[in-house]
Parts: C-alpha cells; structure tokens; sequence
C-alpha cells in the first residue's frame, strides 16, 4: 500500500487589522526603536519601520496593550522572532514595511516590567 500524500499548503493565520505602538529591536541592540504595527496574527506581525531589516534576522518586539476605557494598568506583549520580509511602503518615502514572525511571546506589566 502507498503512503498518503502529504500535502504542502499551509493556510495563513488570519490577519487583523491592529494598529498599535510597539517598539523594536535587534537581539543584540540596546535600543528600542519606536514604531506602529499595521496588522497583526497569531504567527507574526507587520510593521513601519525607518529602514529594512535584513531577512531571517532575530528581532525582539515589544506591543503596547492600553486597557479597554484606559482603566487599569497597561500590559505590553514581549516578543521574538525573525524578520521575514522588508518592502519600501508605496505612500512614504524612506519607511519600510516589515513582516516578522513571532516565535515567542509573553505578556509583561507595563510599569514594572514583570511577567503577568
């Protein structure tokens, strides 16, 4: 008996139109560089940045959660991942459209920085 097909198409996590602050960096930076995403799913994010950032780079994210009605404390969204693609944004000169995965994440109080 021959073995099944395996099939190659993988569906892409649905994409929701989040924009929100976020700061980025490489592994190895010490700065955070500011920025906005323009969507987000449950594998990655796309975001402006300044320059294009070479593929399969290792990145660390950081996504700014307010709370619904601004009552409560914020919690922000730690992330890694790799740099998946950087396209020049057709509306604006000199800003990149970056696509980066997210390989980990976990959530962090906004003020102390600690796990929530």
């Amino acid at each position: 008996m021959a073995p099944p097909e395996v099939s190659s198409y993988r569906q892409r996590a649905q994409r929701f139109p989040i924009k929100m602050q976020m700061e980025y960096r490489g592994v190895d930076a010490e700065r955070w560089k500011e920025s906005t995403t323009e969507n987000i799913s449950s594998t990655g994010v796309l975001f402006w940045a300044g320059a294009a950032l070479p593929a399969e780079a290792p990145i660390e994210m950081m996504l700014m959660w307010s709370p619904y009605g601004g009552a409560g404390s914020a919690v922000r969204l730690f992330c890694r991942g790799r740099v998946v693609r950087a396209r020049p944004a057709e509306s604006a000169e000199g800003i990149w459209g970056v696509a980066a995965s997210i390989l980990e994440y976990r959530f962090v109080n906004a003020r102390t920085q600690e796990p929530c």
